[in-house]
């Protein structure tokens, strides 16, 4: 670029050119090139039109105007150019560059196709081509090529937030999170407004147990761009576990994310309930599912008991699944719901106007803030009863979701000003576990303890959820338990740094790390056989175990849990008290330390417990697949009742 004095001098020869010589049209673009170094558009715009007018075919001109016309975001007349110049000289490696740029912004991946295979070829070293090359692979969702296509832009120099964004945004996709979590840092160290690598980097976060920085990245994104939905949902599953957050303050961001959804939502024109009357064998109450986790996941061992069971009922089953992963899981669950809908690649409005055309009597959404979830779906108000139930632990903050499914022990009555939605309390629990399969779930052997001579205290919880004032808690009860060890088994612990930066913490805490034992993820049936190594669980908090506590339970471990102040933080207390473990929840930390100390105490009471853990749970409200399905088609058929009531 031209210092400040040259671009007077350069200025004043090439106007002196253009007056020796008003044909001159490399004059005119000269001349142009040097106002627009001083951003003088409209003079830049005067001069290479002038140009145009004496040699239309001036591929510089074209270029030049591309430039000015993208400054200006007429992003479509800055293609039009930048094609023009390239058409104009197959050598002009930037003009063809910047056009597969602009047509990449203005979503036309297929007109930069063959655009990018040309500068490929005319200059195979250039890596921007190869990023493009990426971003086109990246659009038809060949993340393998794209990833390949992004790493050879790396290797020849490239070094730009974008490109280490969708890196990292794919090895997020393949759960590498460590190689993630250095891509998405380098993202956001080159520009710190690429909102989708702190999206991105606030879901590493989370996987990793750093819930101040999840949270943080996705307030970023929220203050960028407050209509990102997504962030809000991540934000909200983030403030689950956080300790500093309460009840109202959920609220409050999830009535906002509500307010961004309605902006985007024309609610369609209500079709009327059908009477109840009307709602027998022969005409069943239609119930549909709204749920992205129709495959091997956590929410099915607790969604499968009751499709099992509703099938066998006079009703209709709808699944509207928003992926379209298919599995064994998947094709079993298929079997049991004849009507089958895959709205993932359907926008809101058409997944609603598709439930409204089924005639939805009850429409179920078993997401809630997790991923791949579908709320904006429901505010358009597709069905005459919304509800909410079992994948979420907190209100989604819709007025247009009419119900939340609990329990009186996970949300008492004095808690619904916590929810948008109103509370529809079952008898006994919200959650029924289906028992594991045999091929995963080992046989439970005797105490531990009798054979290591020690207690050993175990948590498989996720790290978001081992907060420092869990730490302190369980350096209370190692203190005063002599020789127990402690066991956490979790994943993203082989992730480089990961079981580093947790030692440091348990040792800050107090706890000796040589009674630590770490271990990562493991295959399903390891993690069963690894129960066999636990005396008792020590349950993290506010955000205890779900799936785990009921697998702990029916391997026979028991598990000290902290009764809080919300639907997730009780959780753990309504699954004990509806497996009969009433003396194993706690009512504050000091509680949580004295019980804990107390059962490790007592081996016997163990195993005891342990000889008879499996067979209580199976017989208790908890895994009675039969005798949830019946409380909860009660609670279907009453809310409908009640609508067509008024």
């Amino acid at each position: 670029m031209l210092a400040r004095n040259d671009l007077s001098g350069a200025e004043t020869c090439y106007r002196q050119a253009t007056a020796f010589g008003p044909q001159d049209a490399l004059a005119h673009v000269n001349l142009a090139f040097v106002l627009l170094q001083q951003q003088r558009h409209d003079e830049t715009f005067t001069e290479l039109r002038a140009a145009l007018a004496i040699d239309p075919c001036n591929a510089d001109a074209h270029y030049l105007i591309g430039g000015l016309h993208e400054l200006d975001l007429d992003l479509a007349r800055a293609a039009l150019h930048f094609q023009r110049a390239f058409e104009l000289n197959p050598e002009f490696d930037l003009a063809c560059r910047d056009a597969c740029r602009v047509l990449f912004q203005l979503g036309q991946t297929a007109s930069a196709r063959n655009l990018i295979a040309a500068g490929l070829a005319l200059n195979p070293t250039f890596a921007d081509f190869h990023f493009y090359e990426g971003n086109l692979h990246f659009s038809n969702d060949a993340l393998d090529s794209a990833l390949e296509s992004y790493r050879e832009a790396l290797a020849l120099g490239a070094d730009y937030s974008a490109l280490h964004g969708f890196i990292g945004g794919i090895l997020l996709k393949r759960n590498d999170i460590g190689s993630a979590l250095v891509h998405l840092q380098r993202a956001i160290e080159l520009d710190n407004d690429n909102t989708e690598a702190h999206h991105d980097l606030g879901v590493v976060q989370i996987r990793l147990g750093n819930v101040k920085e999840a949270i943080q990245h996705q307030e970023i994104v929220i203050a960028q761009d407050p209509g990102q939905l997504q962030a809000y949902s991540c934000l909200l599953f983030a403030l689950g576990s956080s300790v500093e957050c309460t009840p109202q303050q959920y609220l409050k961001v999830a009535t906002a994310y509500a307010v961004q959804v309605r902006k985007t939502v024309q609610p369609l024109t209500p079709l009327p309930p059908r009477e109840s009357t009307a709602i027998t064998a022969i005409q069943p109450l239609r119930i549909g599912w709204v749920c992205g986790d129709f495959r091997k996941h956590v929410n099915l061992s607790f969604l499968r008991h009751l499709l099992v069971g509703l099938s066998a009922a006079p009703v209709e089953l709808f699944a509207f699944s928003n992926n379209p992963y298919d599995d064994d899981v998947t094709r079993d669950v298929r079997t049991v719901m004849p009507h089958w809908h895959d709205i993932s690649n359907l926008t809101d409005r058409e997944a609603a106007s598709l439930i409204q055309e089924c005639h939805i009597d009850i429409l179920i959404d078993l997401a809630g803030h997790t991923a791949h979830n579908r709320l904006p779906i429901f505010a358009w108000r597709p069905a005459p009863i919304q509800v909410s139930w079992l994948g979420f632990f907190a209100s989604t903050g819709l007025v247009e979701m009419d119900y939340l499914i609990a329990d009186p022990i996970s949300v008492p009555k004095e808690w619904q000003p916590h929810f948008s939605e109103r509370i529809w309390y079952l008898p006994e629990t919200r959650l029924c576990m289906t028992p594991p399969p045999a091929t995963d779930a080992s046989v439970v052997v005797e105490l531990p303890a009798k054979v290591t001579g020690h207690i050993t205290f175990g948590c498989f919880q996720a790290l978001s959820k081992i907060n420092d004032s869990v730490l302190s808690a369980w350096a209370q009860v190692m203190s005063r338990v002599p020789d127990s060890r402690l066991r956490l088994q979790i994943r993203y612990l082989e992730v480089p740094g990961v079981s580093g930066r947790l030692l440091e913490r348990i040792q800050r805490a107090g706890i000796p790390v040589g009674r630590v034992e770490l271990q990562g993820g493991v295959p399903v049936a390891d993690y069963f056989a690894a129960h066999n190594e636990v005396d008792i669980i020590l349950d993290t908090f506010p955000y205890p175990g779900g799936t785990t506590t009921a697998e702990a339970l029916w391997m026979g471990v028991p598990t000290v849990t902290l009764k809080g102040n919300s639907l997730l933080a009780r959780q753990g207390a309504s699954m004990l008290l509806n497996a009969g473990l009433s003396d194993w929840i706690a009512d504050d930390e000091a509680d949580y330390v004295e019980r804990a100390v107390h059962f490790a105490s007592n081996t016997s009471t163990l195993e005891h417990i342990r000889a008879r853990l499996r067979q209580q749970a199976l017989a208790s409200p908890l895994f009675d697949g039969p005798r949830f399905t019946t409380h909860f088609l009660f609670a279907l058929r009453a809310m409908h009742q009640e609508r067509c009531a008024g």
